[in-house]
This record gives structure tokens, sequence and C-alpha cells, in this order.
């Protein structure tokens, strides 16, 4: 049985990616009760608490405010609700739990609710590194690489880097090709992580903080939460000289969040999240 400082550890994850992917429509109602709500549309909201043996062996409290529902339609909801925490005992189940309601509301209201707009400063270093710069030393038979815009706060900035990727050696090729472009080798911190489905249908995974302590294992979460295979998503910052405490993470799981949206990897499903994970080699900045 897992021990309760593990479960803390993995609720404290679990919040963190939460909070990146939902942004405002997340909301801390008591963080020493772990009380959460998740705002699903205007009319609907669910609303969860984080018992001790959650996520290990007991699944969250949560109530579902949605008056404009039909008894009919709430007592679905919760049965749907019940049923995937049985199918993913020991997994975070809220994100999947709010998705599920997400597809429900959509099919009885024949429209998809509207999705929060990430607004990102990226004026102060929109020239920092463009595609065409990121790639004049591209390795054959490299993965493409995209890249998002980078985001700068007190003087420290943060870029994601994506690329599809089915091999670990794919993995090592693309962190090369990145890492042969003096402004990403030169950043303070790259720090990625990567899921890929192998043949058998288990997942590999791994992540490397590049010294910034926890940070990988948080991006890790976060494709883990959304779904996301055969994917490597590296954050580059660059500090600036000030200190950013927790918001460093803040801005390092928001840029993962934006470049998988923008580039349609992260899967909005309702599916069991069960799939066996083998560890992968960590790939250390040179």
């Amino acid at each position: 049985m897992i021990d309760e400082d593990s479960n803390i550890t993995a609720q404290v994850e679990e919040v963190e990616a939460l909070s990146a992917i939902y942004g405002e429509d997340w909301v801390v109602e008591s963080e020493a009760n772990r009380k959460y709500i998740i705002n699903i549309n205007s009319e609907v909201r669910l609303q969860v608490r984080l018992p001790d043996g959650y996520p290990s062996d007991a699944p969250p409290y949560f109530e579902l405010d949605a008056v404009q529902l039909s008894g009919e339609d709430r007592a679905t909801i919760t049965d749907q609700l019940n049923l995937l925490y049985a199918e993913n005992i020991g997994q975070p189940i809220i994100y999947i739990w709010t998705e599920a309601i997400r597809e429900y509301l959509s099919i009885i209201e024949s429209k998809e609710p509207e999705e929060s707009q990430v607004t990102v400063d990226t004026s102060p270093v929109s020239q920092l590194l463009d595609a065409s710069t990121l790639l004049a030393e591209t390795v054959e038979d490299c993965p493409e690489i995209f890249h998002d815009e980078p985001i700068t706060d007190r003087k420290s900035t943060f870029q994601a880097h994506v690329a599809m990727v089915t091999t670990t050696s794919q993995v090592s090729l693309v962190m090369r090709t990145l890492l042969s472009n003096k402004k990403i080798s030169a950043a303070t911190h790259n720090i990625q992580a990567y899921r890929i489905r192998l043949g058998n249908k288990s997942i590999c995974e791994d992540c490397d903080d590049d010294g910034e302590t926890q940070a990988g294992s948080r991006v890790l979460h976060l494709l883990n939460i959304v779904g996301a295979v055969n994917v490597l998503v590296v954050v580059s910052r660059w500090y600036g000289g000030i200190q950013l405490g927790p918001d460093r993470f803040k801005h390092i799981n928001n840029c993962a969040r934006n470049i998988l949206e923008k580039h349609n990897i992260i899967q909005h499903n309702t599916g069991s999240s069960k799939e066996s994970v083998k560890k992968g080699t960590r790939h250390k900045k040179n």
C-alpha cells in the first residue's frame, strides 16, 4: 500500500497539472482541506475533495453543481464517474472525470463549451528563437520539431518545443538537434518529458529535470493526465536573475500545455488510463 506521503506528493503534482490545464476554471476552495472546483461551463461545476488515501486506494469526494440538469442526467453522470474510478483505481482521476462530464454535456446540449483563451506576453522576446534558426542544423531522419512562442516573467524566459516520437532513439535525435542550437544549449535548463507507446501496448516514459528539481516529473505528470503518447516535450528556461519561486513551475506547465493544445496532441478522452509503464533512459544535457 502506498503511504500517505506518497499520496500527498501525487496529489500536489495532479493539482499543479490540473491548474495548468484548466487555468481560471480551476479554483482552489480550500488548500488546507484539499477542496477544489472545476468550472466545466458557465452553469456546471465539479467540486472535489482529496482524501488522504487518494489516489492509491480511495476516490475523491465529489459533488456536481448543475441545477439545470435533470435528476436522471445527474444520476447518469454520477454512475459514469464511479465506473471510471473503478477502471482507474490508483491513477489520477479528476481530469478523466472532468472530460467525461464535458463530453456528456456536449451530447445533451448539442454544443461544446467554450474553451478559455490563454494570453501569452511574447512581445519582449518574440525574436528570441524562430523555426528557421532552430532547424538550421537538423539531423537527418530527426522527427520534425515544433516551437511555441516564448513567455517572459521577471526577466526569465520560457519556451516549449515538441516532437512526435516513437522510439527512444528519436528522443535522443531530437535532443541532439535542439542542443545543437547555441541559444537552446545556453538555456539554464532544458526540461524534458516523453511518453512512447510500445508494440506490446505498454508505455515507455521518462523525464529529465536538467537541474530544475522536479520540473521534469511535473511535465511528465501532465502528459500522463492528458493521455499524450508518442510525444516529447522540452521546455527551455533562460534564468533572468530574479527567483520566481513556485511561479516557475506554473510557467513550465503552461508552456507544455499550450504547445500540446496548439498541435492537437492533448486527448480529450474518457477511457481507462491504466497502461503498463516502462521507465526509459534519462537524457542529460551535455
